[in-house]
């Protein structure tokens, strides 16, 4: 796995149901750690990498291929 730009940290693992809007990350930038929900891209793309890092390399994200096998089919 490629290292991160910036230091990312993810909550440990509370038991129950996550929803889109409770699940985040800790991304260390700038000399403040920053808490970032999955969802709010507009704060996801105002750091350079995370997105790549988190979405990718550490979460496994395969939509991007399913959504094109599935155009072709």
């Amino acid at each position: 796995m490629k290292k991160a730009r910036f230091p990312m940290t993810f909550p440990a693992l509370t038991y129950g149901i996550k929803t889109q809007s409770e699940e985040y990350c800790v991304v260390e930038y700038d000399g403040q750690e920053r808490r970032i929900r999955f969802h709010d891209y507009h704060e996801i793309y105002a750091i350079p990498d995370p997105y790549e890092h988190l979405f990718y390399e550490r979460l496994k994200s395969k939509s991007p291929n399913v959504i094109t096998r599935l155009l072709i089919e």
